[in-house]
């Protein structure tokens, strides 16, 4: 537990002294203000607004957040001395885990009131927040996977663009064309994608998640591998 807490003491000075993370964390709910308080948004689109909102959110405050953490510790190499002093797999991405879920969490609660939708969601909290957890936790381990699995902080940096890229944008597009609907259905998105479609035409009846399930097992499985990969390299 203490070096879950030293971990978490160090991601913090590591958020404070950086300016271009900051940014990245206040984005998604500034988005939220826009177009909750300033937008004619109509009543069909709020929901809509609200999936961006939040897909936003666990792209940029939380899985950019990971990368960032990793990959400034590879630069200044804290990661190899961190696992030559011990700090396990458990240890290790639980307390990367901390804060991305932190303010994950605080989205999926804020979110809703910023844009005014949270009328939408009465009767349906319990599914909501449970899917949103699972969808940012999918997208925090895949952020961690590329981090972990990078050299460098550049490499890791733009192997990540396609995941923010793919998080924000899916889901609005998946609509458009039925190719892009079928794959949104299988990828770390297409759970949370179905709930709001389900939600906007008044369904209130949710298959379990199991896409969302399966993803995230095998994102736990190929993190704690890699970084027990990465820590045998080390302290060799």
């Amino acid at each position: 537990m203490m070096r879950i807490k030293a971990l978490i003491w160090l991601r913090t000075n590591i958020i404070w002294s950086n300016k271009n993370m900051l940014i990245l964390i206040a984005m998604p709910f500034m988005m939220s203000i826009f177009y909750g308080k300033w937008m004619v948004i109509p009543e069909e689109q709020r929901l809509a607004i609200l999936l961006m909102c939040l897909a936003m959110s666990f792209a940029f405050s939380a899985g950019n957040m990971v990368v960032n953490f990793i990959a400034e510790e590879k630069e200044k190499n804290n990661l190899r001395a961190l696992m030559l002093a011990g700090i396990n797999s458990f240890e290790y991405i639980s307390a990367t885990l901390f804060f991305p879920v932190i303010i994950g969490l605080f989205a999926l609660v804020t979110v809703p009131q910023l844009t005014g939708t949270a009328k939408y969601l009465k009767g349906n909290i319990g599914p909501y927040m449970l899917l949103g957890l699972m969808t940012m936790l999918v997208v925090i381990l895949l952020n961690l996977m590329i981090a972990i699995a990078s050299k460098t902080q550049t490499q890791a940096q733009i192997t990540a663009l396609p995941i923010t890229l793919m998080t924000t944008f899916l889901p609005m597009v998946a609509g458009i064309n039925p190719v892009l609907q079928v794959i949104n259905n299988y990828t770390f998105m297409g759970d949370f994608t179905l709930f709001f479609n389900n939600l906007s035409i008044g369904k209130v009846s949710q298959s379990p998640p199991y896409v969302s399930c399966t993803w995230l097992v095998f994102l736990i499985i190929i993190n704690v591998f890699l970084f027990k990969r990465n820590q045998r390299q080390h302290i060799k």
